[in-house]
């Protein structure tokens, strides 16, 4: 227990160290908490893309720490240390405590788990959840528990309020307890059990799920799912996809090249990955491991559903507390290797040691390299909080500017510079932020970054970023 705490309260300082050296919210953060906002002023979580439960949480946490972003972060902080306590207790009843132990220090200092835990994001509060349901399905299923069964799925219908790839998880939960149920011939039995926490299920996700039914017009388990295939394949596409076969297998194909080429590396850095091969290889002692090694990667497979939309790591951290367990068993194998298994707890512990420490630098970059271009868009923001009304849109690709200005945000679509000024009066937007950090998919609007705006707008500011970025403001000339 003291390891385990301590190992607890070096992923919480890491995670606070890390967050409070961020210097720029995250764009999908913007939004999250303006919803928290919404839900402060009007009663109202609900969106049709972002999912309430982050929202909520960071809406609880606000009045008591005064700044938004700051509450953001914090909420993601606590649950982000918080995850290593269900992955301790689901590695140490599926492998044992050696194995969970070590599970849990790989946890803490992953570089990727740390940073996405420090973020505006509902990352991590998705992660401790999913967790803590698994664990809570493990125990039900595992020792016949049929009241951890409820709760598991209660949790993991609260995780589906965070991101809605918890569902797959809830699906799962339901589809493993019929198939264990009827393999000890006590299915009949389990039926209560299963009923209840069906219901359960449906009373805390069914009003979101209303939700999005009124609003979209259409049962989904989210509308970002929509949204994404309209970014990606086109709106033709998005709304028959499944009558586009070849264009969606392109798209997966594309996605998983990028997700092994960009992602991969971050969600199992290279010291990760050298160990996971002799994890998998390796088989501990006792019955029933093929069974809990196939649970274990089973777990780890659900977020992968989102390939097809996404390839950014943060989506796949949730994988983590089932993949690095392999990872933790790697090590235990190489000691033992080591040592000829004389001293193989001790040589695990120094390996697992030895790859914390060389993982440490990385997860300490954002501190030791911070963005310090991220505060132009501070800068930028105060002199449009001194200069403009309060009801003022500023049209932008991305919202930095109007969040910390406190204005409202018009998205800049991909247009040339003669649409500009149709496209700002048609958002309302009497100023425009162009912004080279941000304009590398808008490669016509990025020229104008340095040269002469068109005819209707006037330069109000430029804000220059070492050693050769601009964050340059246009107004739309008087009468225009």
């Amino acid at each position: 227990m003291i390891a385990t705490a301590g190992i607890v309260l070096l992923a919480l300082l890491l995670r606070l160290a890390v967050a409070h050296g961020a210097l720029l919210i995250e764009t999908d953060g913007t939004r999250l908490i303006e919803i928290a906002r919404q839900l402060r002023a009007s009663g109202r979580a609900f969106d049709p893309l972002f999912h309430p439960l982050y929202p909520a949480l960071t809406a609880l946490v606000q009045p008591a720490v005064g700044d938004w972003e700051l509450s953001g972060r914090l909420v993601a902080v606590a649950a982000g240390a918080a995850l290593l306590l269900p992955a301790y207790a689901l590695a140490h009843d599926a492998l044992d405590r050696r194995t969970a132990l070590i599970t849990i220090t790989l946890l803490a200092v992953h570089p990727g788990l740390v940073r996405s835990a420090a973020s505006v994001l509902a990352d991590s509060t998705y992660a401790a959840l999913v967790a803590t349901g698994a664990w809570l399905a493990w125990r039900a299923l595992a020792r016949a528990r049929r009241g951890l069964f409820v709760a598991a799925a209660a949790v993991l219908a609260v995780a589906y309020l965070a991101r809605p790839e918890a569902a797959v998880y809830l699906a799962g939960l339901f589809v493993a307890g019929v198939v264990i149920a009827r393999h000890r011939g006590a299915l009949g039995s389990w039926m209560p059990s299963m009923a209840a926490a069906l219901g359960t299920a449906v009373l805390i996700a069914g009003p979101y799920l209303v939700f999005l039914r009124r609003t979209l017009g259409h049962w989904t388990l989210s509308g970002k799912v929509q949204h994404n295939l309209v970014q990606d394949l086109g709106a033709s596409v998005a709304g028959m996809p499944l009558a586009h076969p070849a264009l969606l297998a392109r798209h997966l194909a594309e996605n998983a090249f990028l997700f092994q080429k960009y992602a991969l590396p971050e969600i199992l850095p290279g010291l990760l990955a050298l160990f996971l091969v002799p994890g998998l290889l390796s088989r501990g002692r006792g019955d029933g491991r093929r069974a809990v090694d196939g649970t274990l990667l089973a777990l780890a497979v659900p977020p992968f559903a989102t390939l097809a939309f996404h390839v950014e790591g943060r989506i796949f951290f949730a994988s983590l507390p089932f993949v690095l367990p392999f990872v933790a068993r790697g090590l235990v194998a190489t000691g033992t290797w080591l040592t000829g298994g004389a001293a193989a707890h001790r040589a695990a512990l120094a390996l697992t040691a030895v790859v914390a420490a060389l993982l440490m630098p990385a997860t300490l970059a954002p501190l030791a390299r911070p963005d310090r271009g991220a505060v132009v868009y501070r800068e930028a923001a105060h002199f449009v909080a001194a200069s403009r009304p309060a009801d003022a849109v500023l049209l932008d690709r991305k919202p930095f500017v109007a969040f910390y200005s406190e204005r409202r945000h018009a998205p800049l679509a991909d247009i040339g510079p003669a649409e500009l000024g149709q496209a700002a009066r048609q958002s309302g937007a009497r100023l425009v932020v162009l912004d080279s950090r941000t304009l590398g998919d808008r490669p016509r609007l990025l020229p104008l970054v340095w040269s002469a705006p068109p005819p209707e707008f006037e330069v109000v500011r430029d804000f220059d970023v070492a050693p050769a970025d601009r964050v340059r403001l246009l107004a739309l000339r008087e009468g225009r």
